[in-house]
């Protein structure tokens, strides 16, 4: 009977803790890069 109904109450769910956006990682982490280029990486950031 109340088939139709459902649906406002999974939403009523969403909303309760806000729905949010994922989360974008602004910089990805360098886990598993060659020395080498983090540390050109490095000097590239300081030169600059």
């Amino acid at each position: 009977k109340g088939g139709n109904r459902e649906h406002l109450t999974v939403s009523r769910k969403w909303h309760r803790n806000g729905i949010k956006k994922p989360r974008s990682n602004r910089y990805e982490s360098l886990k598993g890069v060659s020395a080498f280029f983090l540390i050109s990486l490095a000097t590239a950031f300081t030169h600059c």
